[in-house]
């Protein structure tokens, strides 16, 4: 028979007998009941054992004058799910439970959240336990409508452990706490990061938890591989005894030698997995590096040959080629192939005014027709519901390279010098408005289709009409270039390096092979290069 100390509410009393204190736990059990009554228990109600040392958080030992009745009832129900996972426990988590929900909750009402640092290493440690405590957490939003945090289902976790294991709750928590300081040491001494989602990582918690289950049932393992793993992995081995040695004064029991050496493979893996994704990780930006040279090294040659060579523009090569095949945004490698365009045509014009073909004087005019010509094509452009031309001119192009292998340009420079000063000034800003129209449209081709206009409506010499048309497109692609890095902001800078000085190389190159070469060869150059060059637009263009 127990008789009644206390009715919490009518499904939960706190009675006693001659030997012990409990609280029962059964439907009606407190209906019409009064304090020292005399009653049988129920077969089927829930008996727990009142424990006498335990200390609650408010500094009673009475835990029933102040906690709501419906926490115990949480807290019953949680080691029901207990039981159906584990089959029983070791000792009566009631009270410590439900006192310690009483207050995750009085915390959550008082804006009052505790972090958990260790709630990864909790849910690696004991994953039964923290499902249940998932669950847990739906029980307690299912009486009391309050939905706690991760942080706290973790700290419940460990409730659980202890209940199913010789470990109290302070000693649980404070064997994470050694494993995920050891862990935070070993990321700082080495300066790594240590993935905790990892499958290394995994297995290591696995190991330790292992580890303490076979310390409560004072089990070894029985092979030794200590003396192995000191020998091989000496670092690991070292960092293993640290930690082992905290676990022993925390359990309070001395660690085998045999548990440091397989500790130290599962630390030794972890490392290696990072050392190899490292080394991955270098040989992924090697070959991207690698990629990214050999990508600006072609685009710079293409477009340093053609500038040097043709007077042709180094972005309608550069722009497309690193658009498709390194994804700088179109944008971007615009602005890139105009800075690389700005000094290849630089150098190129500097090496055929050294050779004394560039015609500065009528070339100035034609190349301010050519700057305000191209504003006013670009605006008569936006009108249209698409550039469909850009195909149409690298045809075009094709047939002019043609033009110039199969009947190459054979002016003189007395030829070229016959008419008329007004007469080269009126042609130089008819040529401009046709070249900046062209341009401004279709936005693309106006180095090449200038040399055309210089050689076949100008009648300038081969290399003259080169020279002359590089100068003006330093000038065109430099206006260009300031205007679009206002806009857009710098572009990859490691790019527009290598692109501007493979450029700049060839077409110094270019230019000097061709100031060398005479009329004939440097049209047959000309007419191969606009071909090759419209060719490779062509296909990139598709590609993308």
């Amino acid at each position: 028979m127990y008789k009644i100390i206390k009715v919490l509410n009518n499904n939960t009393i706190l009675a006693c007998n001659e030997t012990e204190e409990v609280i029962i736990m059964y439907k009606g059990i407190g209906f019409s009941k009064k304090v020292d009554d005399y009653f049988e228990v129920p077969r089927n109600a829930k008996k727990f054992l009142m424990q006498k040392g335990y200390k609650a958080k408010s500094g009673s030992n009475d835990i029933i004058n102040y906690i709501d009745p419906v926490y115990l009832e949480i807290a019953s129900e949680i080691i029901r799910l207990i039981i159906e996972k584990f089959g029983k426990i070791d000792n009566d988590i009631l009270l410590p439970l439900a006192d310690h929900i009483y207050f995750a909750i009085k915390r959550m009402d008082e804006n009052i959240m505790p972090l958990n640092p260790f709630i990864n290493d909790i849910r690696l440690l004991f994953p039964d336990e923290y499902e249940v405590a998932l669950e847990g957490r739906e029980v307690i939003n299912k009486f009391i409508s309050r939905m706690i945090n991760d942080d706290e289902v973790g700290f419940i976790t460990l409730h659980i452990h202890s209940a199913i294991s010789s470990n109290q709750v302070a000693e649980s928590m404070e064997a994470t706490r050694i494993i995920h300081k050891s862990i935070i040491k070993l990321e700082n001494d080495l300066n790594i990061v240590i993935d905790i989602q990892s499958v290394s990582y995994a297995r290591l918690m696995n190991h330790i938890k292992f580890l303490i289950l076979r310390l409560n049932k004072n089990e070894e393992l029985q092979m030794d591989i200590s003396e192995f793993t000191k020998d091989k992995f000496p670092f690991a081995y070292e960092q293993a005894s640290n930690m082992c040695e905290a676990l022993s004064k925390v359990l309070k029991k001395k660690l085998p030698e045999t548990e440091v050496g397989y500790l130290a493979l599962h630390l030794e893996r972890i490392l290696s997995s990072i050392y190899h994704k490292w080394i991955v990780e270098w040989r992924i930006l090697s070959m991207e590096l690698l990629l990214k040279i050999l990508i600006c090294f072609l685009a710079g040659t293409g477009a340093g040959i053609g500038t040097g060579f043709a007077g042709m523009s180094a972005a309608a090569v550069i722009g497309p080629i690193l658009a498709s095949f390194l994804g700088v945004p179109a944008y971007e490698a615009v602005g890139i192939g105009l800075i690389s365009d700005v000094l290849a045509s630089a150098v190129s014009a500097y090496t055929y005014k050294k050779s004394g073909n560039l015609d500065v004087k009528n070339s100035l005019p034609m190349m301010i027709s050519v700057l305000i010509v191209t504003v006013i094509g670009s605006f008569v452009a936006s009108f249209l519901p698409e550039r469909a031309m850009g195909s149409t001119m690298q045809i075009a192009l094709i047939i002019i390279g043609l033009r110039f292998i199969l009947k190459p340009v054979t002016t003189t420079r007395e030829q070229m010098n016959a008419g008329s000063a007004k007469e080269r000034l009126i042609k130089a800003i008819i040529g401009g408005i046709f070249v900046g129209f062209i341009c401004g449209f279709v936005g693309a081709g106006g180095g090449m289709m200038m040399l055309f206009v210089l050689t076949s409506f100008l009648g300038y010499q081969m290399h003259m009409a080169v020279g002359t048309s590089v100068f003006i497109m330093a000038f065109t692609a430099l206006t260009g270039g300031i205007s679009h890095f206002a806009i857009g902001g710098m572009p990859d800078i490691a790019i527009m390096v290598l692109c501007a000085a493979f450029t700049l190389l060839w077409a110094r190159i270019a230019a000097i092979i061709a100031n060398k070469s005479d009329a004939k060869t440097l049209n047959r150059a000309v007419g191969v290069v606009m071909i090759l060059t419209s060719i490779v637009i062509l296909i990139v263009n598709n590609i993308s």
